[in-house]
C-alpha cells in the first residue's frame, strides 16, 4: 500500500491501486448533486460481470430499466440515477456462470 496524505490521484486510481483507505466513500451507494441534478450515484466493483442494473421500487423492480456503465476494465460500474427520495434498492449482477443479487436494504430519506 502506497497512501500519501496528499495523493493527487483519483479515488478509482486508488482503488485500483489497492491505496485507498476510504474506498466506501467511492464505492457503493451515495447521495449526490450531479450538475444541479440530486440522485443517488451507485458504483460495485464486479470484475466478471457481464452486466449489472440497479433495481428498486423507483423503477418497479425492472431489471432492464438502469443498467450501470463500466467505468473501467477493471470491473467498477457506475450510474446515477435523478430523484431517488426514499427506496429499498437492489444491484443485479450478470456474470458468465451465476446471476446475483445484492440487496441494500433502505437507504433513507434524503434528510436523514
Amino acid at each position: 500500500m502506497d497512501y500519501k496524505f496528499n495523493d493527487s490521484r483519483t479515488p478509482l486510481e486508488l482503488f485500483h491501486a489497492g491505496d485507498s483507505v476510504r474506498a466506501y466513500e467511492f464505492m457503493g451507494a451515495h447521495r449526490v448533486n450531479w450538475d444541479n441534478r440530486d440522485g443517488v450515484v451507485f458504483r460495485v466493483w464486479a470484475p466478471n460481470a457481464l452486466s449489472v442494473s440497479v433495481v428498486g421500487n423507483f423503477n418497479g423492480w425492472n431489471n432492464d430499466a438502469n443498467y450501470m456503465y463500466k467505468i473501467s476494465e477493471a470491473g467498477v460500474w457506475e450510474l446515477f440515477i435523478e430523484g431517488i427520495q426514499q427506496y429499498d434498492i437492489s444491484v443485479r449482477l450478470s456474470a458468465p456462470c451465476a446471476i446475483i443479487n445484492i440487496v441494500l436494504k433502505h437507504l433513507g430519506t434524503k434528510n436523514n
